[in-house]
Formats: C-alpha cells, structure tokens, sequence
C-alpha cells in the first residue's frame, strides 16, 4: 500500500512539475515550441564534495607540468588513503601507468603506520631500498566544460637513505565526469634511482589544452658513472579526453635513444 501511495504521489508530482514548466516556458518565450534547455550541474556525493575543498580552481590554458611544476607539487593539501581511493579507481592501461600499483601499496600501508602513531619505530626497522616516505597532494581543479573537470594530484615516495635509492615524484590527472570519478592518467613525473654506479633518471612533461588533448614527452636517461657516456631515450605520447575517458591516440619516438659524451 505504501508502495502504490508513493508511485501515485511521484507520478502526480512529475506530471504537475512538467505541466509547470511547460507553462512558464510559454509565458517566458512566447513560443511553444521553445526547447532551449539549461545546464544542469549534476549533485556530487558528500566524499566528492569534501574531496573537492582540497583543490585550487585554475582555467589557464595550456595546463603545462614541467620539472619545475612536479617537484613544488608537495605544497597543495596532503590527502589521505580515503581520499587517494577516491582518486584512483580506474587507470588507463599503458607502460607509463605500469608502476602505479606498487606505489599505491606502499602509500596505502605507510599512511596506515602514519595513522597508527608508530611511523618512527617502524622507520627504524627499514632495509636498505625500501620504501620509508609516501605522500599524496591536492593541486588543481580544472573545469574543461559543463560536464568534465580534471583533477590534478600528486604522490610523491622514496626510499631509505642508503643504496640502491629511489625518489619518484609523479603528477596525476583524475576526470570528474557528470560527477562521477572515472579514469586517471600520470601527466608528469620526475624520477631518480640507483645502485652505484649504475644510476638512473627520468622526466615526464605533460600538457592538457582547452580541447581536452594531452601530450607528454617521456625523457629517460641511464648512466654509468664510471664512464664518459650515456644513453638517453626519449618518447612522445598523445591522449585526448573525451566522454569521462582518456583516450590513447599514439606515440612517436618510442624509446629513441641518443647516446652523450659526459662533461669532464
């Protein structure tokens, strides 16, 4: 009974609002036959909304991250495991994207010690090449158009003090599609590692336009440093966004390595 009373009052209510708005359509237009309709800006989730107080409104076109941008990236809004989670619910599958689960687990486990209030102790029990700093942070909110806004964030880990050492610092993009969450994608990173002397380095530069294209340039160089030369790689890729999705659309380079001669 209570099911059919409900149904009876919606359906009432549906018919009466689309009457309504009929009639002050008419009224304001003149015309029956007006259709123009008006955005409608879908409701967000209380998580998403929350989430969203973390990051900086910017409409400058070109979004361009550089070195420079990736390394100040620690200065946004620290963001915790519920709110990374958020964050990273769907990747796009490429190479570039291969190492983001075992960054994402060690975030995950050292937010939890941070939580526990045993961080130090735990800190002290460390071997050589583990991973001791993990953190996430807010940047950029983007709005591309009446249903797309990129999100940009960070996770920035490295490893204990002694060799083989790493220290990764990689910028994210996440679309908020009609509200939803949907894909994320690295638009740029700075890396370094090593066990001497073979030492390692790379570079992500990532660009997103007004139109919704992403382009990056992946530089990579691997170095001995007991000889005069090294070798540095270099790829481009290209993305677009569109409908909540970022789609591959190809590269050039792949992996094109130049040898350097060392300065002295």
């Amino acid at each position: 009974m209570k099911i059919t009373l409900y149904t009876s009052l919606l359906v009432c209510a549906i018919v009466y609002s689309s009457c309504n708005m009929n009639t002050n359509s008419n009224h304001a237009t003149g015309n029956p036959a007006d259709t123009t309709r008006q955005v409608v800006t879908p409701k967000l989730a209380p998580a998403i909304e929350k989430l969203l107080t973390h990051f900086k409104d910017n409409n400058n076109f070109p979004v361009v991250i550089d070195s420079a941008k990736v390394a100040g990236s620690n200065k946004g809004d620290s963001l915790g495991t519920n709110e990374v989670k958020l964050l990273a619910k769907k990747w796009v599958g490429d190479s570039l994207q291969q190492m983001i689960k075992y960054v994402l687990r060690d975030f995950y486990f050292i937010d939890s010690i941070k939580a526990s209030g045993t961080f130090a102790k735990w800190a002290q029990s460390l071997d050589i090449g583990m991973t001791k700093l993990a953190n996430a942070y807010a940047l950029q909110k983007i709005k591309l158009n009446d249903s797309t806004t990129v999100l940009l964030w960070a996770l920035k880990t490295s490893s204990y003090e002694a060799d083989p050492f790493s220290d990764v610092n990689t910028v994210y993009v996440t679309l908020l599609y009609n509200g939803i969450i949907t894909e994320t994608s690295i638009l740029g990173q700075l890396s370094d590692s090593g066990d001497p002397p073979s030492m390692a380095s790379g570079i992500l530069k990532g660009t997103l336009t007004k139109e919704g294209k992403i382009s990056i340039e992946e530089s990579e160089e691997v170095d001995d440093i007991d000889s005069a030369k090294g070798e540095v790689a270099r790829t481009h890729y290209d993305y677009v966004i569109t409908s909540g999705k970022i789609i591959f659309k190809g590269l050039k380079g792949i992996g094109v390595t130049q040898v350097i001669v060392k300065n002295e």
